[in-house]
């Protein structure tokens, strides 16, 4: 975070996944976003992909009688991002005053450690 902007990236690699003699790999993906921070609201943009153009899916059959191996591939893998919060404010609002430090040991059963 830089002042009140923020810059935000994600690596995934492929994820793979066992089911019985089945392997699914997918995944890989990265994610780009800059963001703006303020008191009450923040706002951004990002991107899913912005550097490459198709994600891939792999599902593989380890069976040795019947093995066999698909791979799908999308295109709809670039996706922009917009992002707005806000932050509103319910209920009292409390105002937090200073307290100051005593630090002596004053209880009873304490024994005092004077020089």
């Amino acid at each position: 975070m830089y002042k009140k902007w923020m810059l935000i990236g994600q690596l995934q690699p492929f994820d793979e996944r066992l089911y019985g003699e089945t392997v699914i790999k997918d995944g890989n993906y990265h994610y780009l976003a800059i963001r703006y921070n303020a008191t009450n609201f923040s706002f951004g943009i990002g991107a899913f992909n912005p550097f490459k153009n198709v994600s891939r899916t792999i599902m593989e059959n380890k069976n040795a009688q019947a093995p066999f191996r698909r791979e799908s591939f999308s295109d709809a893998s670039r996706i922009l991002v917009a992002t707005l919060t806000w932050n509103f404010n319910f209920g009292k609002t409390h105002l937090v005053g200073t307290k100051s430090l005593n630090n002596q040991d004053t209880d009873y059963g304490i024994k005092g450690s004077y020089k």
